[in-house]
């Protein structure tokens, strides 16, 4: 592909992922390229340019062209025109600009308003929900006034010393830590978290969200309940086991381009020096590396698109990535007899990590090894 971007009364050529002058005697100065290829792209992104490739049957082609050697994110893809694009390869990315977090609903129904609701369900049949629920906070219903609707839905309510496998979280009145500490019970079981409005609509007949597959469909069903939620919020902005309604430890991931820690030659930590076994660095210079990437700007690796996916500095997703890219070197070298040593590493860095950044903190699951 070729094409020609003008810049302070000059014209340059993009060939091949080259600048150069029109004469193709000079390749395009270093200080200047960055300003071409957003020239480049501002052209790319323009409806007429894209209806041309899809008359063509090449929006494809361009996506790759944008994302690969462009550098353009995933994120402001979605918002120039590729949203399918993006929802096949990353649908997190594609639908948090979807769905805003500071929308609230357009009017009263039957799922935040109690009159209706009453209304609604009077002298019909509910759908089953089996199990046992606890209520945790308020809205758009009082706690009393749900725990109440709940009884004569013959919903199961939640016994002291019994784990915890559905929680609704209000809109208010909830507490981060109580949150924290029931997803941290949950490891290694079931735990869905609905809101009041989702378990309504689900005894009114409709669909579970939790019971959607696929995950890419699930989404759909979950992120409009969301959407303005602020118990919701905070849950799915840190803990990825909330799509997946478990306690598993793994980032939800339906492409390579969020959690494919394989794809690199080099991950950031290896540029940054990180070695663990006989021949790595001894513990203290490796948890200072650690938490210089975790507090500090990583080095550049790959592509903007993959550096995106490390998070920003003392970020949930940042230490998020550390820890789950530990996690993968822990699980891919554990059955090699020669790795003993630098598994062993592996797992004291990760608890280390844990311990330091993460408890009281944050509420993503941690990965488990």
């Amino acid at each position: 592909m070729s094409f020609e971007v003008k810049h302070n009364g000059r014209t340059y050529e993009w060939e091949d992922g080259v600048w150069f002058d029109t004469t193709k005697n000079m390749v395009a100065p270093e200080s200047i390229r960055s300003e071409l290829n957003a020239g480049l792209i501002s052209q790319l992104v323009q409806p007429s340019f894209i209806s041309h490739y899809e008359e063509q049957g090449k929006r494809h082609v361009l996506f790759n062209f944008l994302s690969d050697r462009m550098g353009v994110s995933l994120a402001k893809l979605s918002t120039i025109g590729f949203f399918d694009e993006v929802m096949a390869t990353s649908p997190e990315v594609a639908l948090e600009n979807l769905f805003s977090s500071d929308s609230t609903p357009s009017g009263l129904s039957f799922v935040n308003c109690k009159r209706l609701r009453d209304r609604f369900f009077s002298g019909k049949p509910t759908a089953s929900f089996q199990m046992p629920v606890k209520l945790l906070g308020s809205g758009p219903f009082e706690q009393e006034d749900m725990k109440g609707f709940l009884k004569k839905c013959k919903v199961p309510m939640w016994k002291r010393n019994t784990p915890v496998n559905a929680l609704i979280l209000g809109r208010t009145g909830w507490d981060r830590d109580k949150v924290a500490e029931l997803i941290e019970e949950a490891e290694g079981s079931v735990l869905q978290i609905y809101s009041q409005e989702m378990l309504v609509s689900i005894l009114a007949g409709q669909p579970d969200p939790f019971q959607t597959w696929p995950l890419k469909e699930r989404l759909w069903d979950l992120y409009p309940f969301r959407s303005g939620h602020p118990g919701l919020e905070y849950v799915s902005n840190g803990w990825a086991g909330w799509i997946k309604g478990a306690g598993y430890s793994s980032a939800v991931s339906w492409g390579n381009s969020t959690a494919d820690f394989s794809q690199v030659e080099q991950s950031p930590l290896s540029v940054m020096g990180y070695r663990a076994g006989v021949s790595g660095l001894e513990e203290g210079s490796r948890r200072q590396i650690l938490r210089s990437a975790f507090e500090q700007p990583l080095p550049f690796v790959e592509s903007p698109a993959y550096m995106e996916g490390w998070g920003k500095p003392s970020s949930a997703d940042r230490l998020k990535r550390i820890a789950q890219h530990l996690a993968n070197v822990i699980e891919s070298h554990s059955n090699l007899t020669n790795h003993h040593v630098a598994v062993s590493d592996w797992r004291n860095d990760l608890e280390w990590l844990k311990n330091t950044f993460y408890r009281g903190i944050y509420t993503f699951y941690w990965p488990q090894v």
